[in-house]
């Protein structure tokens, strides 16, 4: 495999030399067909995304009624959601949709197949030897086989059925160059473990996955990724989420270029009808090595319990969104602010 992520991918010359600078990599993304570009009539996503739904057939038509949870991806971090996710469901709460890049999309999958004990018993097998600084100067397959042997051990691939709640993951498709969507309850075994392995497939420290044809890597790429994958429950139905985010709110906002969500067809109205409670971390849950590739149980225990303290406060904000009664609003709550959109959001982060 190749240290040099910008050579990594089998993409034109002009993607790898745009990679190589941020700036000119967002000048890429801006250009890219991402779901607030288009209405659902003209989305190539949204009608590639329901053909994975008419695969569920009448489960399909469960997701909209309920609430859905979104999970950011953040490799070690995900732990943070693990406490979220506790403190909801003895809230009361309970889900009929999830989605989830990267880490997230591993904690989605376990959530809907299992719940708390599925991914308890998944988590207590993480450990410090899963990825560390040496795997991403020499990597090599011992990422991949012991991330696999994880999943197969979770109980993850027998239980995400197509009784469980609907299950989406996200990954990045290198050719095509977006984001991609999959519903894994309605697939084969064999293809829920790729699709799995693909959306936290960290390049340099994870094997890409080849499902379908298609090149698959971490959903959650910078940039090029959707590492907040709001887009599948909205293009489910659903009209109600719960967005767990992994950074900070002061980081979210610096990694993100507000170019990408300016767009004057949909007048800063990407999801019209939705209803989201966005919860992000009360502390700073660390850099690259002492937090996403920090896989020490110190720290995973840490922000599970961080996790769980601020879900619990998080949970008096859904009676807000229960009274909101327009269905053609688009509501964002966060520390209980409400903004009008999503790109509000972001800017007031």
């Amino acid at each position: 495999m190749n240290n040099d992520w910008t050579k990594w991918f089998d993409v034109d010359e002009e993607t790898k030399a745009l990679a190589s600078s941020i700036n000119s990599g967002l000048d890429k993304a801006k250009r890219y067909d991402q779901e607030f570009h288009r209405p659902l009539e003209n989305n190539r996503r949204y009608k590639e995304f329901n053909k994975e739904l008419l695969a569920l057939g009448d489960k399909a038509k469960e997701a909209p009624l309920g609430v859905g949870l979104c999970l950011a991806g953040g490799g070690a971090k995900g732990a943070y959601q693990i406490g979220v996710y506790k403190a909801l469901i003895s809230g009361g709460v309970s889900f009929s949709a999830y989605s989830g890049a990267s880490v997230g999309g591993i904690n989605a999958a376990l959530f809907a197949a299992g719940g708390v004990p599925l991914s308890d018993t998944m988590w207590d097998m993480i450990n410090e030897s899963l990825l560390s600084v040496k795997d991403i100067v020499t990597p090599d397959l011992s990422n991949d086989i012991e991330l696999e042997l994880m999943i197969r051990k979770s109980g993850v691939l027998d239980e995400l059925d197509i009784d469980a709640p609907i299950a989406s993951v996200t990954a990045f498709d290198e050719v095509s160059g977006y984001p991609k969507d999959a519903i894994l309850n309605s697939k084969s075994k064999d293809d829920k473990l790729k699709w799995i392995m693909a959306t936290a497939a960290f390049p340099i420290a994870f094997e890409k996955q080849i499902v379908d044809g298609s090149t698959l890597v971490d959903g959650g790429i910078p940039v090029f990724g959707n590492n907040v994958p709001i887009s599948p429950l909205y293009y489910m139905g659903v009209r109600k989420s719960i967005v767990v985010h992994l950074s900070s709110k002061n980081e979210a906002r610096s990694k993100v270029s507000l170019d990408l969500f300016n767009n004057k067809a949909n007048e800063e109205e990407y999801f019209t009808g939705l209803k989201a409670l966005h919860i992000y971390p009360s502390e700073d849950l660390g850099n690259t090595f002492d937090g996403t590739m920090n896989f020490t149980r110190e720290y995973l225990d840490h922000i599970e319990d961080l996790g769980f303290s601020d879900g619990v406060k998080a949970l008096s904000s859904l009676d807000v969104i229960d009274e909101e009664l327009d269905a053609d609003a688009e509501l964002h709550f966060v520390d209980g602010v409400r903004y009008d959109s999503y790109v509000q959001v972001l800017k007031s982060l």
